[in-house]
C-alpha cells in the first residue's frame, strides 16, 4: 500500500481511512478487516443519500406528531372547560328545580310574601331559562319585573319573554308552568346526549 501511495495510485487520505477501519487490536491487516472495510465503505456510499432522506422523513413525522399532540392538548383543554360549564349548569338546574317546586306554592301565596324578595328567585329562574334557551338554540330572552296591577293595586311580578316574533308578558304562575316544562325539556336533552 505504501508503494502504491508513493507511485500515486492510492492517495494518503484513502490509506488513513483504511487504517482506521482495521481492527484496533491488530497491527496487521486480516481478511476480515478488508471485508469489513469493503462492506462499510460500500454500504455507507449507497445509503448516505437514502439515510438523509430517511432522516428528513423521520424529522417530518416527528414534527407532525408534535403538532398532533399540541392539538390534542388544546382539544382536551376545551373539553374540560365545556364539561366544567355543563356541570355548573346542571348544578344550577337542580337548584332551580328545587326552588321551582317550592316556588309554585310561594307564587300562589304571593299576596302574603314580600314581592321584592320573591323577585330575586324569579330572576335566578329567568337567568337559568336564558341559559337553557341558548343551549337548546331557541331564540328567546326572559326578564322579570315588578309592576303595580291597575285593577287590584297590588305589586305583581311579571315575566317578559322576547322572541323574534314578538314580546310576551306572562304572569308568575304561567312562567312557573312554562319554566317547569323547560326543565323537563332540558332533562330530555341531557338524556339524549
Amino acid at each position: 500500500i505504501k508503494k502504491k501511495t508513493s507511485e500515486g495510485g492510492l492517495d494518503q487520505s484513502t490509506f488513513l481511512d483504511l487504517r482506521k477501519k482495521r481492527s484496533a487490536s491488530r497491527s496487521v491487516w486480516t481478511k476480515a478487516d478488508v471485508e469489513r472495510s469493503l462492506l462499510s465503505s460500500a454500504s455507507s456510499e449507497v445509503t448516505r443519500p437514502e439515510a438523509s432522506a430517511e432522516a428528513r422523513a423521520v424529522g417530518e413525522k416527528r414534527r407532525e406528531v408534535e403538532d398532533q399532540r399540541k392539538l390534542v392538548k388544546e382539544l382536551e383543554t376545551q373539553l374540560k372547560a365545556a364539561k366544567d360549564k355543563l356541570a355548573r349548569l346542571e348544578d344550577e338546574l337542580n337548584a332551580t328545580k328545587e326552588s321551582t317546586k317550592s316556588g309554585g306554592a310561594a307564587a300562589a301565596n304571593a299576596e302574603d310574601e314580600d314581592v321584592p324578595k320573591l323577585l330575586s328567585g324569579v330572576l335566578k329562574n329567568t337567568t337559568t331559562a336564558n341559559e337553557i334557551a341558548a343551549t337548546l338554540k331557541k331564540d328567546s330572552q326572559f326578564s322579570a319585573r315588578i309592576f303595580k296591577d291597575a285593577a287590584s293595586g297590588e305589586n305583581v311580578i311579571e315575566v317578559n319573554m322576547k322572541t323574534k316574533h314578538g314580546s310576551y308578558f306572562w304572569s308568575l304562575d304561567k312562567f312557573n308552568e312554562r319554566f317547569a316544562e323547560m326543565l323537563n325539556m332540558w332533562d330530555d336533552y341531557k338524556q339524549c346526549e
